[in-house]
Formats: C-alpha cells, sequence, structure tokens
C-alpha cells in the first residue's frame, strides 16, 4: 500500500507530542483527559486512510476503536459503582487502542 509520506510523519510526530504529554501528566487526571484528543486525532487519522486510500490495518483499528466506543456508550452506566471498571473502560482500554494505532503508524513510518 503507497500511504502518502507526508501524511504519516505528520500523524506521528501529533501522536508523539500527545503521548508524550499523556505520559508527563499520568500521575493526574490530566493524562486521562488528554486520551481523548488523542484517540480523537487517531480516529480521524484512521478514517482518512482508510477512505481515500483502503489501508487495511487500519480498517481493523478503526472497526475495533468504533466497537469500542459503542461498548462504552451502553457500559458507562453500569460501571459507575466500581473505580477499577471505570479505570479499565476509560484508561487501561483506550491506552491500549492508542498504543496499537501509535505502532501501526510508527511501522509505516519505518518502511517509508
Amino acid at each position: 500500500m503507497n500511504l502518502p509520506k507526508r501524511f504519516i510523519k505528520i500523524d506521528f510526530a501529533v501522536q508523539t507530542i500527545l503521548a508524550v504529554v499523556i505520559l508527563a501528566t499520568l500521575y493526574s487526571m490530566t493524562g486521562l483527559f488528554l486520551l481523548l484528543p488523542f484517540g480523537l486525532w487517531q480516529l480521524i487519522s484512521a478514517s482518512c486512510l482508510v477512505l481515500i486510500y483502503k489501508d487495511k490495518k487500519r480498517r481493523y483499528y478503526l472497526v475495533i476503536a468504533l466497537l469500542y466506543l459503542i461498548f462504552l456508550w451502553f457500559a458507562a452506566s453500569y460501571t459507575a459503582d466500581s473505580d477499577a471498571r471505570l479505570y479499565l473502560l476509560f484508561f487501561v482500554l483506550p491506552a491500549g487502542l492508542g498504543l496499537w494505532y501509535y505502532l501501526l503508524t510508527l511501522k509505516d513510518l519505518r518502511a517509508k
């Protein structure tokens, strides 16, 4: 697949900046809230690469991420009584998805 080199470079740079800020503020709620723009950026990036360039790897990511958002929509109201479940839903799972997409982008950047 011939992904646009410039787009991948910009995508990786923005993700890296957001990831560094998230890691630097992990001790506070700020790190948790910064997962939102990080995830939003990745969803927009994946959508562009899937719709325009038909990238199959990102199609899988996009499907899983959208399924997570649908699951989150329904599960959030049922987990309000458990801190551990909230942590899993709002931090661990989105951080895992974010890491997956970050590594996909890094792999594409190194292939260029």
